[in-house]
């Protein structure tokens, strides 16, 4: 299998190189750099790593394992596999010939048994579809971006499974406004509420300890009711969260909040309002099955999006440091106390 797979590695390279020699790079970027490119780069990964997720729980297989034990292997065959199959045979034979062609030979070279390469197909066909259309509008340079990115996606998603979740909670909300104002970074951040330039940053810092102090204080309330009501089952959160990847726990303080606040309160909320917003995050977390933990999420969430609602740019920045704070100090509790 590995000697197949160096063999195509080979010969992709060697005939890629020969046709873009005489093609002169030209389709290593065809347009200017612009920041839309990089998150549809990072987009298209990510559903294609949560499409091919989807697949494997569905099914119970695991067709991506070669994918995770060899990802620098497999990042060179991406590569070799963008020059000859995007770059060249596109050019010569045409999209769908081409298209057709990838999605039936390479999953030959990684599937163990007929069910996996069913999935592969799957999974190398809407590689090919996101690729093509990345070369067409960006250049070939970013479709093998894409292919860093996707394997690397994969590789932090096998150490953390919330992490696919989260990236596509903070991708969602700014393709949408790079649709709708294209090639204008700062203009994505300010109507998500990203905007450090509302007041000092240790202003924002100070309110968002405030607001961490606030959630967690109406929190240790309604642990005290909840409790003569047999409704304090706050283990089950204390035995969910000590099973986490040391990854899993980082993201928890650090992409978790950024995410999530980005979403729910940057985005979401403005669409649909607090109430529903709020429902829809503490719903979010009901995945501990915990009483505790929803109604704790769901008083996070309200508190937050008034503070978020009554700031003429809805700056989310507070937000972002106090949901950070609120996690941080839940895992101090549980770890150290």
């Amino acid at each position: 299998m590995v000697l197949i797979q160096t063999l195509s590695l080979v010969l992709f390279f060697s005939l890629s190189i020969i046709w873009l020699v005489s093609r002169r790079g030209k389709f290593f970027l065809d347009k200017k750099v612009k920041p839309k490119s990089l998150v549809e780069v990072l987009l298209f990964a990510s559903l294609i790593t949560l499409l091919i997720l989807v697949i494997s729980q569905l099914l119970g297989s695991k067709p991506l394992e070669f994918f995770l034990d060899f990802p620098y292997e497999i990042g060179l065959i991406a590569i070799a596999e963008e020059l000859f199959f995007r770059a060249t045979s596109t050019q010569t034979i045409g999209e769908n010939p081409t298209g057709l062609l990838y999605s039936l030979l390479m999953p030959l070279l990684f599937s163990s048994d007929f069910l996996s390469y069913l999935e592969l197909v799957v999974f190398f066909a809407a590689i090919h579809f996101a690729s093509n259309h990345l070369r067409k509008n960006w250049g070939l340079a970013y479709s093998i971006l894409f292919r860093i990115f996707l394997i690397g996606i994969l590789v932090v998603q096998n150490q953390s499974s919330s992490f696919i979740i989260e990236l596509l909670l903070l991708l969602v909300p700014i393709y949408y406004y790079s649709k709708l104002f294209p090639n204008k970074a700062k203009k994505w951040l300010y109507k998500l509420g990203i905007n450090l330039k509302d007041g000092s940053l240790i202003k924002q810092i100070l309110i968002g300890i405030g607001l961490a102090f606030l959630i967690f204080l109406i929190i240790q309330i309604e642990g005290i009711i909840l409790t003569p009501l047999g409704l304090q089952d706050s283990t089950r959160v204390v035995q969910t969260v000590s099973s986490f990847s040391v990854l899993t726990l980082l993201m928890s303080i650090t992409l978790t909040p950024i995410a999530e606040e980005t979403f729910f309160r940057g985005f979401l909320q403005e669409k649909i309002g607090i109430i529903f917003t709020s429902v829809l995050f503490a719903l979010a977390h009901f995945a501990y099955s915990s009483v505790v933990e929803f109604l704790a999420a769901f008083t996070a969430a309200i508190i937050l999006g008034l503070y978020v609602q009554r700031q003429k740019n809805h700056g989310i920045v507070p937000t972002i440091i106090a949901h950070s704070l609120i996690n941080l100090t839940a895992l101090l509790i549980i770890f150290v106390h």
